[in-house]
């Protein structure tokens, strides 16, 4: 008994987050985004043609871009990209809110290392960059679907291979981390700190969830606008990506500014954050009441 509590003295403390939290993360997250792009497709194909038109006006307004879509093409055409965007976001989602939550859960639960939003701050970022890599291609493939470059997935990926080879699935990652590494910082920052406008003397309710997560994707994607539509224009830019992407990106920078004005960074902000304080209710609204229906059951 002496040895055995003294084996216990010391040892290191476990930092590791439970395996079950981990799974039950990962699935929750899994879920709640395949339920939330599926409903609000329509609205992600609006502002990706917005964003990567040079002939739209910057006052364009997303009802218009929805008419004239449907004037034009079926209704079938809004949730044109949708398994692609299906076939990305669900397996980096789950990778990024698992990760995210065990870097919080090692952070700032188990060794208090850093203060409270340098440690939320630190998490997303590292959630972000690791998703990062499954997340660009499938997201390349779906907005060339969504801005009619191409027809089917499958066309996509080999028009894409043909003409730029496998480094064309990742033409946009420096472009898609500058965005979502500050949209993800800005995110989750808002909405753990939201918690505070809700009392902690009662259990937070489903309403509270969904102004958290509104809240949250609204603030997150409005200041984040023009580096969606830089990584926009990047994605489906249809010329020769010889250059370095990080001489891509800052062109492209400049041709915007150049040639259609600092407005232009600006276009699709209005169907960008509508879409985003959807999204985000919807997919905090769902992970969290999935995620404590699991807890219940494993109880």
């Amino acid at each position: 008994m002496a040895t055995l509590s003294k084996a216990t003295q010391t040892s290191k403390p476990n930092t590791t987050m439970p395996f079950f939290k981990v799974s039950e993360n990962f699935l929750s997250s899994a879920l709640a985004t395949m339920i939330t792009k599926a409903i609000l497709q329509p609205v992600d194909t609006c502002k990706t043609r917005a964003q990567s038109s040079r002939n739209l006006g910057f006052k364009v307004r997303f009802v218009d871009i929805l008419v004239d879509a449907l004037k034009k093409e079926k209704p079938i055409a809004l949730f044109r990209g949708l398994p692609a965007a299906w076939l990305g976001s669900i397996p980096a989602q789950s990778l990024y809110i698992s990760t995210y939550e065990s870097c919080k859960y090692l952070f700032l639960e188990k060794t208090h290392l850093l203060p409270k939003n340098v440690g939320i701050a630190l998490s997303a970022a590292i959630g972000d960059l690791v998703a990062g890599f499954i997340r660009v291609p499938p997201e390349t493939i779906k907005q060339r679907l969504q801005t009619g470059l191409d027809l089917s997935t499958g066309k996509a990926i080999r028009r894409i291979y043909q003409t730029q080879g496998l480094k064309g699935f990742y033409r946009g990652y420096l472009a898609q981390v500058s965005r979502d590494v500050p949209y993800a910082i800005l995110l989750f920052l808002t909405y753990e700190n939201a918690k505070l406008l809700f009392s902690e003397k009662r259990q937070m309710r489903v309403r509270d969830n969904f102004f958290r997560g509104a809240l949250a994707g609204g603030v997150a994607s409005f200041l984040t606008t023009p580096l969606d539509v830089m990584k926009t224009r990047i994605m489906t830019h249809s010329g020769d990506v010889g250059i370095s992407s990080y001489r891509f990106w800052l062109g492209t920078v400049h041709s915007l500014l150049r040639e259609e004005g600092w407005r232009s960074l600006w276009r699709g902000a209005g169907p960008r954050v509508s879409y985003k304080i959807c999204s985000s209710a919807l997919f905090f609204v769902s992970f969290e009441f999935l995620r404590s229906t699991l807890y219940r059951n494993y109880k």
